[in-house]
């Protein structure tokens, strides 16, 4: 576990970032697979879904910095979601399919990261998008929030987890603890 963290964060983010760095280190052993847990010392306020309304996607997916141009969500089977933020002079841009839907406690998509034909990878990135598996457990007024990427081959999920995608989803998943604990 990574202990040198330059940056100061509130108690209880720190937590966060240690349970997370924890399962990095441990993978599966199916190398196609990354999980990733998160725990929000908070109930999970089901009135409120976090995951699913573009205008409070916008408050904690992504770096604050960041400036939306895209944050569309089409909650059922078969419908699709895309997020794309620019961060000073780079956009990136994400989008997926909706698999199963069982809100709010467990939703399964595909995620393709649009920016792999600009990087010479596929000029289609559904070919190789992963398929995403977020569910939600309370316990004790503490909600658990499992995402399991199982992607396309091994390579892909070294490529995502090497990208540096994993700090972005750690401020992301800070600030939707946040979020929550506010609502709470």
């Amino acid at each position: 576990m990574a202990g040198n963290n330059s940056t100061r964060l509130h108690p209880q983010q720190q937590l966060v970032t240690r349970v997370i760095r924890r399962e990095h280190d441990r993978f599966e052993p199916n190398p196609l697979r990354k999980r990733d847990p998160v725990k929000i010392r908070s109930p999970w306020n089901s009135s409120r879904s976090f995951l699913t309304t573009p205008e409070l996607v916008k408050r904690w997916w992504g770096f604050d910095s960041g400036v939306w141009s895209a944050c569309d969500i089409d909650l059922r089977v078969g419908g699709t979601w895309r997020y794309v933020v620019k961060e000073g002079d780079m956009e990136v841009g994400f989008h997926g399919v909706y698999r199963e839907i069982d809100a709010p406690t467990r939703i399964v998509s595909t995620e393709a990261f649009e920016g792999l034909a600009a990087m010479g990878i596929t000029d289609d990135p559904d070919q190789v998008a992963s398929i995403n598996t977020v569910t939600l457990e309370e316990s004790d007024g503490v909600t658990t929030m499992n995402v399991l990427a199982e992607h396309v081959t091994q390579e892909h999920r070294d490529g995502h987890i090497a990208s540096g995608m994993d700090g972005g989803m750690q401020v992301s998943y800070n600030r939707l603890e946040g979020l929550v604990s506010e609502a709470a």
